[in-house]
């Protein structure tokens, strides 16, 4: 404190101070006087080395519907039309819901490309896609390749307020080559195409919720983790294992 006689005592002012923990270029802060500001289980389990690049920005959007934009598997025929799926070419899918505490996943079987752009420049055949979903806010897309390799796209998602959401997004890849500058150079132009697809439509379906205050977007079976994700981010309650289930879409 400038110009403060030492021989005073200190004014009672206290700068209030959380626990924070850094992992993986992100900061993971507890907004708490106590306990571990642990990542959740989702972030840990992939390895910083074969993080390829990090990402933030902020969309118009209720967190919820953000969350199940990037969640939805369905979307991509139409909003990301050519880039990641075509809508002629879908195909049979058995889908899988898995719920265990504050973990969700999804499993796709049966479909082992995508018939969009970006399959076909940089992906090879599949053996597995899976969404998941941990509380309160980290989503990850998982694909795994017959040659053993994976990839991952984690969005950890924070609302702003009731219209924006935070993201923080990181893009792992495991067991192929893949340089950091070749990720940037090649691949993230398209994955940044279509993230300016999806904040175009979060804004378009924002401003029809604000048009017409009280209505709620139509849930549909094929919604799979819409149910879960309202009853946490409008309800507060924590995934119930009785939402688990099989059924086949079409993608």
């Amino acid at each position: 404190m400038p110009g403060h006689d030492p021989q005073q005592p200190l004014p009672p002012i206290r700068v209030p101070a959380f626990p924070l923990q850094a992992h993986d270029g992100l900061l993971w802060l507890r907004p708490a006087s106590s306990g571990a500001p642990l990542p959740p289980a989702l972030a840990l389990e992939l390895e910083p080395a074969q993080r390829r690049f990090l990402w933030q920005a902020q969309w118009r959007g209720h967190v919820l519907e953000v969350m199940e934009n990037f969640l939805d598997a369905l979307h991509t025929h139409y909003v990301h039309a050519g880039w990641l799926r075509r809508d002629g070419q879908r195909r049979p899918t058995e889908v899988e819901l898995q719920v265990a505490g504050d973990r969700v996943r999804v499993d796709y079987r049966g479909q082992p490309a995508q018939s969009g752009l970006v399959w076909r420049l940089f992906e090879s055949a599949r053996s597995g896609e899976s969404a998941h979903f941990q509380l309160p806010g980290s989503t990850r897309l998982q694909y795994d390749y017959r040659n053993g390799a994976r990839a991952c796209v984690s969005l950890h998602f924070s609302p702003v307020d009731a219209r924006n959401t935070r993201i923080l997004a990181t893009f792992h890849i495991h067991g192929r080559w893949a340089p950091r500058w070749a990720v940037r150079a090649l691949l993230w132009p398209l994955l940044a195409h279509v993230g300016r697809q999806d904040a175009a439509i979060l804004a378009a379906q924002q401003d029809n919720m604000d048009r017409f205050p009280g209505r709620r977007p139509a849930r549909m079976h094929s919604d799979v983790l819409r149910p879960l994700l309202e009853d946490w981010w409008l309800h507060g309650r924590a995934p119930d294992p009785a939402h688990a289930r099989e059924l086949t879409l079409w993608l």
